[in-house]
């Protein structure tokens, strides 16, 4: 049962956000990323028309779903299942996923995209070789994401996109997403959600 935990989160992982958090007076998202000792805050398994959290996967059920030879129906939250309805997701996504410094265009401001310049350069001037230009259009990148994901793409190589327009060493990457997965024997079908509603 561990092996088929670590080997779904490590197979859908690179989805995932920093847990919401949502309390009456305060919203705002964990300071550590998430760990497969997480998982029960980020999936949910549908069975029987009834939903079950991995942690009651049992070596019987997991059995018995190999032997029916049917898909594991599995809903995986982006922002944790912090996010339990419409109106959470919109509050979240107003508060935190969007940029926190804005000029009057509507642009990240400059400041911003400075201290994030300085980070990258820490992270990666030995192994990335670029001009100036290209530092800039990589923390606008960044910028442009959510809040939470920056100090992660901060750490991370460059786009593919920014590469092909540098002289930098480093390979970028593409990301698959398959809806449907064998994970230790069991066909996963997942279903990606940015907060629970949508899975209701």
């Amino acid at each position: 049962v561990q092996d088929f935990k670590s080997k779904l989160w490590n197979a859908f992982s690179t989805h995932l956000q920093k847990a919401a958090i949502m309390e009456p007076d305060n919203i705002t998202f964990s300071d550590e990323e998430p760990t497969v000792d997480d998982i029960d805050k980020y999936v949910s398994f549908k069975r029987h028309n009834r939903f079950m959290k991995p942690s009651g996967l049992t070596t019987l059920i997991l059995h018995t779903i190999i032997s029916a030879n049917k898909p594991l129906v599995t809903s995986i939250f982006k922002h944790s299942e912090s996010l339990s309805s419409k109106d959470h997701f919109i509050r979240y996504n107003r508060t935190i996923l969007m940029p926190e410094i804005q000029d009057r265009s509507g642009a990240a401001a400059d400041e911003l995209i400075c201290e994030i310049i300085e980070k990258l350069r820490e992270a990666h001037q030995h192994n990335y070789v670029s001009a100036a230009a290209h530092w800039r259009i990589w923390a606008s990148h960044i910028v442009s994401k959510p809040i939470p994901t920056h100090e992660r793409l901060i750490m991370s190589p460059p786009p593919s996109h920014i590469i092909g327009k540098s002289r930098g060493r480093l390979a970028g990457s593409k990301n698959k997403n398959s809806t449907t997965r064998k994970v230790s024997g069991v066909n996963v079908r997942v279903r990606i959600h940015h907060n629970r509603w949508a899975n209701i």
